[in-house]
């Protein structure tokens, strides 16, 4: 076999077993965590400041009774807004009368908080972080909320935290601009006791707060492990919603994909660095280390033009993967230099 196809060889075998080692158990170690740092901070980066999405409003119920949200609910209908969402899942009971009450009110739509048949659409991962939206449900909050039947173009979308924020009020008619609810989309449900309330002040807001809130790649410490919730479920609704009027998710790129753009990066520096395998030690030192800072550089530059375009694209693999294979053909060339070297004659 020539040396450049046994190169090639164990560069792809080396690309398959890194792919699977990240499969069972996701290395988390130095600057082999560099990619998974680069798409954490993508929706912070791209985040446009101080833009509010006006159509929808948050309103926080906070430590509301269910009379007092009841009657809010008939305050807020007066000033015909398009619809309103209410999220009562931080309360363990008493809700059923109220639902019941609203239950042919096609304006007044209701979270199924069921643990069997929960109809928020966020899907909650192991680490309680909320990256995706499962389009497909048709009984979601959030499409029932838009009375939304249009067929998704997938089962799941991420869902775009960088457009904006929201309006947000407590649900306290003193604090109302009542000029903005008309023909807006009203989301009622808990935001934290009180909405400048910056950490829970007691076991049960402490309780409340890690029941109703998640972790979003908005939050400066995502990739990162024992990062705190930083944006409760009702607020991520309104993000679905949001996404859903605009339909601006972002779209993931296919893992196929990922490995072929993978494939392509650990090639090409397999194919310079057996430019110079013929050449000194430290020049091959030198190839290895220059490719191994363009392709860093090509991989970051990749993933956040593709992010501005509306697509996510991972390269976790990417650092390990070039460290491994830099070494495989540093030790390559070390072999073919000593091999060709001249002996000594007798």
């Amino acid at each position: 076999m020539k040396p450049i196809f046994f190169r090639l060889s164990i560069v792809v075998v080396t690309l398959i077993l890194v792919i699977l080692l990240y499969g069972v158990a996701p290395i988390r170690f130095l600057s082999f965590d560099f990619f998974k740092r680069v798409n954490a901070s993508l929706f912070n980066t791209f985040k446009v400041p101080n833009k509010v999405d006006d159509r929808i409003i948050l309103l926080n119920t906070g430590t509301k009774s269910i009379e007092e949200i009841r009657a809010y609910i008939e305050l807020l209908k007066k000033y015909n807004p398009k619809v309103i969402g209410v999220n009562l899942c931080n309360l363990a009971t008493g809700t059923e009368s109220i639902k019941s009450q609203y239950k042919t009110d096609t304006q007044v739509i209701f979270v199924n908080c069921e643990k069997n048949n929960h109809t928020l659409g966020r899907i909650i991962n192991d680490d309680n972080s909320v990256t995706h939206f499962q389009s497909d449900n048709y009984q979601s909050f959030e499409r029932r909320v838009l009375n939304n039947t249009t067929n998704p173009d997938s089962k799941v979308e991420r869902i775009n935290y960088s457009k904006g924020g929201f309006y947000k009020y407590e649900l306290d008619s003193t604090e109302f601009i009542f000029d903005i609810f008309p023909n807006s989309i009203i989301m009622l449900g808990y935001l934290g006791d009180y909405l400048n309330e910056v950490d829970p002040f007691d076991t049960q807001s402490e309780l409340r707060y890690f029941t109703n809130a998640r972790i979003t790649p908005l939050n400066r410490y995502f990739s990162l492990e024992d990062a705190s919730p930083d944006m409760y479920d009702t607020e991520i609704s309104a993000q679905i919603v949001s996404c859903l009027l605009d339909q601006n998710f972002i779209k993931d790129v296919s893992k196929l994909t990922s490995v072929a753009i993978l494939l392509a990066f650990i090639l090409f520096q397999t194919l310079v660095m057996s430019l110079v395998q013929n050449k000194n030690i430290l020049i091959s030192i030198g190839v290895g280390l220059l490719s191994y800072f363009l392709i860093k550089m090509a991989g970051s530059f990749l993933i956040v033009y593709l992010f501005t375009e509306g697509y996510y694209l991972q390269l976790h693999e990417l650092m390990l993967l070039l460290v491994v294979v830099i070494v495989f053909n540093l030790g390559f060339n070390v072999f073919k230099k000593t091999s060709k070297a001249p002996t000594p004659s007798s």
